[in-house]
């Protein structure tokens, strides 16, 4: 992967959400993150992030970036946000509340919860599905997607079957504060965190006691996982790595994929 003296290093390729654009203040990026370590270090980074989104746009985008400037060598990181957002963001721009401020309930994403058995069921039918369009993605340019795991981990028992996919972080989470004993269960493959939307989005009136009484506890969860961002890696803004929690996951990829 080292290119020699006379060689042209490889591009990098950085999908994602806002997770994936560095560290941000209010609504402003103050420093490039992953993207601005590359480019210091000499590489051409091609950015295919994009805040407020979902994964199916996001992975389209990649694409799109892809087919204008791949070249084999190069290297594709891809960060996973919270796959529900593809059906809550859905939802809300077909009833046009994506700009609301308030949560307003939800009724496709209900029947979704519901038919699924849950919302943890729901988490793992929604990143089958993303996985496998990424796959698709890589497959079609015969290359390898590096993925890592943002405000949810990759899951690797999904990921398993997509051949062309490698999660060379699981957890982006854990590789920041799984070392704090209170944090160590962000290391499992189902961890998360939601902090985009919360319960009152979620219609129970059409769950039977016990499925609403399961469903509740894991939105609750999910929730309460974000008393973790009060740590450092997260500050200024307690929702997003900041750029010193960026140099860690660069100068772990670097090491990783032997670029520097």
């Amino acid at each position: 992967m080292i290119p020699s003296l006379n060689e042209q290093k490889p591009k990098i390729f950085v999908a994602g959400l806002s997770w994936a654009m560095g560290e941000w203040h209010g609504a402003e990026v103050i420093h490039g993150g992953i993207q601005q370590y590359f480019t210091e270090a000499g590489y051409q980074v091609v950015n295919s992030a994009k805040p407020r989104t979902y994964h199916q746009k996001i992975n389209q985008i990649l694409d799109q970036k892809l087919a204008e400037s791949y070249q084999p060598g190069d290297v594709i990181l891809w960060i996973q946000a919270d796959p529900l957002t593809d059906l809550i963001t859905l939802e809300k721009i077909e009833t046009g509340t994506l700009k609301s401020h308030e949560n307003v309930v939800l009724p496709k994403f209900s029947q979704c919860i519901q038919q699924a058995g849950g919302l943890k069921n729901l988490v793992v039918e929604q990143q089958q599905k993303i996985y496998s369009q990424l796959n698709q993605t890589a497959q079609q340019y015969n290359t390898q997607i590096y993925c890592i795991g943002g405000t949810f981990n990759i899951n690797q028992d999904v990921m398993a079957e997509f051949k062309n996919l490698v999660s060379i972080v699981p957890s982006w989470i854990y590789l920041l504060v799984g070392h704090f004993s209170e944090h160590s269960r962000c290391q499992n493959q189902t961890f998360g965190v939601v902090h985009t939307w919360d319960q009152d989005i979620i219609d129970f009136s059409i769950f039977d006691r016990e499925l609403g009484k399961r469903i509740l506890a894991e939105a609750e969860e999910l929730i309460d996982n974000l008393k973790l961002f009060r740590e450092d890696p997260f500050r200024p803004d307690g929702i997003h790595p900041n750029q010193a929690a960026h140099r860690v996951l660069f100068d772990y990829l670097t090491e990783k994929l032997n670029l520097l």
